[in-house]
């Protein structure tokens, strides 16, 4: 696997200040499948900067159920229209997290993992595993990562750091920090993964998690890479990039909650606190794609965000 082509000049990140877990918590952000993305000549500061002066929302006129093509292996293969919304066919205990993968949701909970069909809203636990697995994410290749707290029978740490599967969930191995950190949100982009911890981190690692560095406190709900940033759903601040350069965190002036970026890694979206959902594709220009209730996590590909809340999935639709 290659390195992200902005890892190697990282040399800290923010951190974050401790949060505790609570069972129905739902300050993890959703977990990206953010593919290579392509470089930019811009700075960060220019980025944020760009992001601050533009407010363009538009609501979307398309319809809920049109079909989508995707770029990457591990991208849904949408041959086919799908629901708006879906009830689970069986109750899922408290969602952290979500990825698509293969027209199946997986859904990180407070019992483990649960594949839930994207048509039907069958609902399937991946695995033996009941650990509570409290941030969830994916990268390019498929490899799943999580953490959280170890569940009954549990083979890992309390709190049990990162732990990864290549097996879509089946199987999990630990990979660090294992009775360190408890990670409320993660997001992976090639050999990168940046994660926010109840310890007190905002914590970067540009080896899959073998090693991390830790940087500047602050509090985050969420955390997504998209071109080549680190981007930040921060309490009372709202969205915001992380600048590298000055190593500081530079808001950009919009309220979230959850940040998701697309699995071909062509788009990221956002949940505000009124529930509104919105997608941009560079960065700048957000176009809102509806509104939801309370959202627990989500997933999404380019053109559909698919939002967990207790009893089901919203699924947003937005054209180009």
């Amino acid at each position: 696997m290659r390195k992200s082509p902005w890892a190697t000049e990282l040399t800290v990140l923010a951190a974050a200040v401790l949060v505790g877990c609570s069972s129905g918590n739902t300050d993890s952000g959703a977990a990206p499948q953010p593919g290579d993305a392509p470089p930019t000549s811009e700075s960060s500061a220019e980025v944020a900067e760009g992001l601050a002066d533009s407010s363009e929302s538009v609501e979307s006129t398309e319809p809920l159920s049109s079909p989508e093509t995707p770029t990457t292996p591990n991208a849904t293969d949408w041959t086919f229209d799908l629901p708006g919304v879906l009830t689970f066919e069986s109750a899922v205990a408290h969602v952290h997290g979500a990825v698509l993968r293969n027209r199946r949701l997986l859904v990180a909970t407070h019992d483990g993992l649960t594949s839930v069909d994207v048509v039907t809203g069958a609902t399937e636990s991946v695995g033996a595993s009941r650990d509570d697995l409290m941030a969830f994410a994916q990268n390019p290749t498929g490899a799943l990562f999580a953490s959280g707290h170890a569940g009954p029978g549990s083979p890992f740490g309390e709190p049990m750091g990162l732990i990864r599967s290549d097996d879509a969930g089946r199987a999990w191995s630990e990979i660090s920090l294992g009775g360190e950190a408890d990670f409320h949100s993660l997001a992976a982009d090639g050999t990168a993964i940046a994660g926010w911890a109840t310890t007190g981190a905002l914590l970067w690692s540009e080896d899959e998690g073998e090693s991390w560095l830790p940087g500047p406190v602050t509090t985050v709900y969420s955390v997504a890479l998209f071109k080549e940033q680190l981007w930040l759903a921060i309490p009372d601040v709202g969205l915001a990039v992380w600048n590298r350069d000055a190593n500081a965190i530079e808001p950009v002036g919009d309220a979230s909650v959850l940040l998701a970026t697309a699995d071909d890694g062509s788009a990221m979206w956002r949940v505000d606190p009124d529930g509104s959902v919105h997608r941009t594709l560079e960065g700048r220009n957000w176009q809102q794609a509806g509104s939801v209730g309370a959202a627990e996590a989500i997933a999404a590909s380019r053109n559909s965000a698919f939002v967990i809340t207790a009893t089901g999935v919203q699924r947003l639709h937005v054209g180009g």
